[in-house]
Parts: C-alpha cells; sequence; structure tokens
C-alpha cells in the first residue's frame, strides 16, 4: 500500500485551501468552516480506513487554523498585536517576559488590547502557539523527566520560572494568510473600480490624519462626493475600516497612520 509523503499532503491541503477561497479570503469564517467539512467528509475517512495516523494530525491542524482564523478575525483591535506575536516566534522559543517587554512597545499595542501574556495564552489556546516550561536560565523543564527521577510535583514547581512559546504549523499558516500583503489584495480584487482610490488614501494617510481629514481628502481631491459615499463602501468610515481589517493603518496618537507594512505595499506599487 502506498503512502502518502509529506509534499503530497502539502499540496493535497493547498489544494483544498485555494478552491475554498481561504487563501484569497482570510477574514471569511465560512470557508474555515467549509474547509474542515469538506476534509471530514471526503479525506479523513480514507486515511482513517487506510490506517494513517496522519490523518488525525492533518485534521487537527485544520481545526487549529480555523480556530486561528476566527480569533484573528473577532479581535480586530489587536489583530496586528497578534500576527506579531505568530512571526516573532517562528522557529526558535522565546521566553514570556522578552514578549511581553517587546510587544509593549508597539505601536500597534493600546488600551483595547488585553494583558501579552493573554494575547499569547489566546494563540496558545487556537493551536497557533505551542508553550513549555523553562527555568531562570530558559533552559526547558522536563517534568515527567524530574517526576521519573524521584522529584514531587513542588519540586518541579519550584524550578519552573516562566514559559516559552514558539509558533506552530497552524500559526504559520493563520500568520501567512492574515498578512497585510494578503488582505490588501483581496480588499483591491474585491473593489476593482476602486483600486486606486484605495491606494491613494493609504498613500495620504503616511502622514497621519482623522477621519474628518480624511472626508475631505476623499472629497476635494479623489472627487468622491456624498452621493458616491451613499452608494456603498466608498465613505471615510468604511474605507478606514477595511485599510485598518487589511493591517495596512493603524490609529495612533488619535489619527489613521499608514502601518511600516503598508508603506512598504505603497513603494511597490510606486506611490
Amino acid at each position: 500500500m502506498n503512502e502518502l509523503g509529506k509534499n503530497d499532503i502539502f499540496h493535497l491541503r493547498l489544494r483544498i485551501f485555494s478552491s475554498n477561497g481561504l487563501l484569497n479570503n482570510p477574514m471569511d469564517d465560512s470557508s474555515c468552516k467549509t474547509l474542515r467539512r469538506i476534509w471530514r467528509a471526503h479525506t479523513a475517512p480514507r486515511w482513517i480506513a487506510r490506517g494513517h495516523e496522519m490523518a488525525k494530525a492533518e485534521i487537527d491542524l485544520l481545526d487549529s487554523i480555523s480556530a486561528g482564523a476566527k480569533l484573528l478575525k473577532t479581535n480586530p483591535t489587536c489583530r496586528e498585536i497578534l500576527r506579531w506575536t505568530l512571526d516573532r516566534c517562528e522557529g526558535s522559543w522565546v521566553e514570556l517576559s522578552t514578549l511581553e517587554a517587546e510587544i509593549v512597545e508597539l505601536p500597534e499595542y493600546n488600551e483595547a488590547c488585553p494583558e501579552p501574556f493573554f494575547v499569547m495564552q489566546w494563540l496558545v489556546d487556537a493551536g497557533c502557539l505551542e508553550s513549555i516550561d523553562v527555568d531562570e536560565s530558559g533552559s526547558p523543564v522536563d517534568r515527567d523527566a524530574m517526576i521519573e527521577s524521584g522529584a514531587t510535583d513542588d519540586d518541579v514547581d519550584d524550578v519552573i520560572a516562566s514559559y516559552a512559546y514558539r509558533t506552530t504549523e497552524a500559526g504559520s499558516a493563520i500568520d501567512a494568510s492574515f498578512a497585510p500583503s494578503a488582505r490588501l489584495a483581496a480588499l483591491v480584487s474585491e473593489h476593482p473600480e476602486a483600486r486606486e482610490a484605495i491606494l491613494e488614501v493609504l498613500a495620504f494617510l503616511t502622514s497621519g490624519h482623522t477621519l474628518g481629514e480624511i472626508a475631505v481628502y476623499m472629497k476635494d481631491s479623489l472627487g468622491i462626493d456624498q452621493t458616491d459615499m451613499a452608494k456603498g463602501w466608498a465613505n471615510p468610515i468604511s474605507i478606514v475600516n477595511k485599510l485598518s481589517d487589511a493591517g495596512v493603518i493603524t490609529f495612533v496618537n488619535h489619527v489613521w497612520e499608514t502601518t511600516d507594512e503598508g508603506r512598504r505595499l505603497l513603494q511597490e506599487e510606486g506611490k
């Protein structure tokens, strides 16, 4: 009986992602649910019947991706902090106090965000981060090995000084799917007729402006009047919400301002 290799699994999963819109619409929770339903109904039974232990791991992975997508979708005020954490913990263990110190210094961190520890815990609960116990030197603490050597639970607890975190495969997938470049591309794809207006507003906000100033700019410089605004999303509040959801602008010091990632994307567009 032929085994499915790691590359086969990756490409099969990628095809399912693409066919269900997850890569194109990371904000769409329904696509995550559809993905899980299709996977469970068509792929998992065949693998389980063939005795593949990988089947459960793949189902767990997709469950974590679904949970991570829901977490970032439903927490827009700290979405960029969640993404930053996933990116920071990619490929290596990072100790809690290091993350806490760095997160509170980020311009995107505001009073609407929870304490950094809870940011990590949300991601752990979603399966996007894994955590380990560490001692004062930052070395992992193996509770089971210590217990087998005769230590008590209290002895182990005395050794544990903190936690360390590392991004999981699901976390990496969510980080990529919710990247500002992917979200801005999805926004422009949904509103191709407004592509230039979107980019012009994004460029305007490189110097930081209030919502009122954005409204004046849209009317006087882009020619978007009240009639146009009433037709759909092309009004100051909606465009600010959508650019904020895309992670390319942020609210800092009472003005909306283009993020570093937004500036990079503008440079790529020649703006």
